[in-house]
């Protein structure tokens, strides 16, 4: 265990990092691990993970432990192991999936809903006028 200082150019608190590989994670002073270590390519995914799934519960749409709820529910993993901190790449894709699914399903959604509501103000607008 060592200082963040060396990867972030401050103390974050303490890491546990592997140099050659080029690989750390986060831990708790009392030297438990924030999750798995991860190297670049798996540090992207993680980032690219929370950019995308953030916004489920960012948005107020769902708080933050329904989206991680459903997360685990549609991974088959139980909630204590539903954290990015903890996912390698194949997981990462998943997640990523899942979301554009989610994203997908919902404007496919909003589509309709706003389609509807053009062709209602449509048949109205003929009605006054005949």
């Amino acid at each position: 265990m060592t200082s963040s200082r060396h990867v972030y150019r401050q103390d974050y608190g303490p890491i546990y990092d592997c140099r050659p590989c080029d690989a750390y994670v986060g831990a708790y002073p009392d030297g438990t691990s924030k999750g798995t270590p991860a190297n670049k390519e798996v540090r992207a995914a993680r980032r690219a993970c929370h950019n995308a799934f953030d916004p489920l519960w960012q948005s107020g749409t769902m708080n933050r432990s329904q989206a991680y709820g459903w997360l685990a529910q549609k991974m088959g993993l139980p909630r204590t192991k539903t954290h990015m901190g903890l996912f390698g790449l194949e997981q990462c894709k998943q997640v990523m999936e899942l979301v554009q699914t989610l994203t997908i399903a919902a404007v496919r959604r909003t589509s309709k809903a706003i389609a509807s509501q053009l062709s209602e103000e449509e048949s109205w607008g003929r009605g006054a006028d005949s």
